[in-house]
């Protein structure tokens, strides 16, 4: 309903000579609903090549409360509250987001991808659904999170041939699977050598 409430305001302003601009498209929605709420709805909203300006007025104008206020990107995850499903808008629009907040804060401390890490950790719904998320994530914090992900593993002590098991029910597609666990299995064969040098050293 509310996204068809803004295409017919878009359309019905341009046949007048005129459009709302996202910044006040979004500060009338902002009053009657909450950004979690919001920030599917500018996903939407981008997949329309003809509404991509006004999700992105949109995204900055909200992107411009939080940052102005100098929100953490963790409460904003906390205020978003998605379901930790791969391809769910809301983490295209929060990783976004810790990307602003990063270039804001640039000479303080950064939100790095072992943050975004901890962060979505506690939301998965298993293992196997974080590591698809991950993978999934068309972001440049991807690595960071995957080493993230395998030194978890590699410290719970999680063998190669487990991974399989972790993965199960999560929706990736069997070459992405296979990737992930001989990725691991190198990570998990290096982690092996260091420890068996240190213990050499050791002796």
């Amino acid at each position: 309903m509310i996204l068809e409430w803004v295409k017919y305001t878009q359309m019905y302003k341009s046949k007048k000579g005129g459009i709302l601009s996202g910044d006040k498209v979004y500060s009338m929605l902002a009053k009657t609903i909450s950004d979690r709420n919001i920030a599917p709805l500018i996903h939407s909203l981008r997949s329309a090549s003809e509404f991509q300006g006004l999700a992105n007025g949109m995204q900055t104008a909200m992107f411009r409360k939080w940052l102005d206020s100098n929100t953490n990107p963790k409460a904003v995850l906390d205020e978003l509250f998605f379901s930790l499903l791969v391809g769910n808008s809301k983490i295209d629009i929060w990783l976004r987001y810790v990307n602003e907040f990063n270039a804001k804060n640039k000479f303080n401390r950064l939100f790095s991808g072992d943050d975004i890490f901890n962060s979505l950790r506690w939301k998965a719904s298993g293992e196997g659904n974080l590591a698809a998320l991950i993978v999934g994530i068309k972001s440049k914090f991807r690595e960071d999170m995957k080493a993230s992900l395998f030194k978890m593993w590699i410290d719970d002590d999680v063998k190669p041939e487990s991974v399989n098991s972790i993965l199960a029910g999560a929706k990736l597609e069997d070459k992405v699977r296979n990737t992930l666990e001989n990725e691991y299995m190198a990570a998990y064969g290096s982690e092996v050598i260091r420890r068996a040098g240190i213990e050499r050293k050791r002796m």
